[in-house]
């Protein structure tokens, strides 16, 4: 398969923008398939994850992480060096929601920050483990309601 054969999958709003001045990789788990980083340079291969990442796990927003080349691609992360302590959830809303906003709104007040992949899939990020439970217990409720489906970001 040539490099022209590559999914890349995007942030159009990352969440810490501001601070973003690079873009590395996240390989998934489907083969030639990648998730684009926002991210801060902090070294030639020490990136600050700047967005709430939609498909790769065991990365988090504000994660130090490692980068790469492999083959003909660089800046493919390898590793976490420095873990932020936030959590990822991701919630798949399923048929376009009337009340997606309502949804986020609700997230946004339980302290969340959130990024939406599409209009099925919203990303959440909480800075630390209580906020993680609370916002967990949030979840499985609305997923045992029928409301939503949903994961965390770690494996």
């Amino acid at each position: 398969m040539a490099a022209t054969d590559d999914v890349f999958l995007t942030h159009q709003q990352p969440v810490w923008r501001s601070r973003a001045d690079f873009i590395v990789m996240a390989p998934l788990a489907e083969h030639h398939t990648y998730e684009q980083i926002w991210a801060r340079q902090e070294a030639d291969d020490l990136f600050e994850i700047c967005c709430i990442p939609f498909f790769a796990h065991n990365l988090s927003l504000g994660d130090l992480v490692r980068t790469e080349m492999q083959g003909e691609r660089s800046y493919l992360i390898s590793d976490v060096v420095r873990p932020s302590g936030r959590s990822t959830f991701r919630v798949w809303l399923g048929k376009s929601p009337d009340d997606r906003l309502d949804v986020e709104a609700e997230f946004i007040a339980m302290g969340a920050l959130t990024e939406w992949s599409s209009e099925h899939l919203l990303a959440l990020d909480v800075p630390d483990e209580p906020q993680a439970q609370v916002l967990a217990t949030r979840l499985a409720a609305g997923e045992q309601s029928g409301r939503w489906l949903y994961e965390t970001g770690r494996l």
